[in-house]
């Protein structure tokens, strides 16, 4: 895993937790001047919505990974072929790798870590195709899932598919040598959950969290191997 990685995660998750909305923008901007767009006003009473997606988080991160002068790339394609739908094999992309650069390593850069981002209820399906990736590229891996809001179902639901994810890739999980962080934060809670696994060393992990929403805050009670933080 690159040193900086859980760092970067941690300053990523709080900088998206300060973005403001174009329909409120900030008095002044703080650590980014990115906002989230809003949807166009709804019909019967005006309001505008913000749109929030991964994309806000893969910006930050490339920010973050320039800030720093560590080599990275997006839409990067993949070592190791796929099938994700039909019988042909083919060549994936992974949305962010980070590089190293060995000294006298003719070959040039070598990647270190490969990240993909998701954001809200994605489906099992979607889980598994990004994570099959992670599992098999020849790097660490990092999944970093940005969530709006959550009550006490939110993260339990989020961490069941994970787990059906994982019972699904039991061959890859099985084999991959390299370590695999989860990262998940909700924004309108301020919150921040951070764990590195070790697929061929933990076949089935518990990725349980016991907790409660009081308000505004997520109450942990049971981290259960997390890290975790509120902002």
């Amino acid at each position: 895993m690159v040193p900086e990685t859980r760092a970067i995660a941690r300053q990523v998750a709080l900088e998206l937790c300060d973005i403001q909305s174009e329909s409120h923008p900030p008095e002044r901007f703080n650590n980014s001047s990115l906002v989230f767009p809003t949807y166009r006003p709804h019909a019967t009473n005006g309001l505008q919505r913000a749109r929030v997606s991964e994309a806000e988080a893969r910006v930050l991160y490339c920010l973050a990974l320039a800030n720093l002068k560590l080599p990275f790339a997006v839409e990067v394609p993949t070592s190791e072929r796929y099938t994700f739908s039909g019988t042909t094999t083919m060549s994936a992309r992974t949305d962010l790798v980070v590089y190293s650069a060995p000294p006298n390593a003719p070959q040039g850069l070598v990647r270190n870590l490969a990240v993909e981002f998701k954001a809200h209820n994605a489906p099992v399906a979607a889980i598994r195709k990004d994570l099959e990736k992670l599992l098999r590229e020849h790097c660490d891996g990092l999944w970093f899932h940005v969530l709006h809001n959550a009550d006490s179902r939110t993260i339990p639901a989020l961490m069941e598919k994970f787990a059906q994810a994982i019972g699904d890739l039991r061959d890859p999980w099985q084999k991959c040598g390299h370590t695999l962080a989860l990262c998940v934060v909700v924004l309108q809670k301020r919150f921040w959950l951070y764990r590195t696994l070790t697929p061929n060393h933990d076949s089935a992990p518990d990725l349980a969290l016991e907790y409660g929403v009081q308000g505004k805050k997520i109450v942990v009670r049971d981290a259960k191997g997390w890290a975790f933080e509120a902002f």
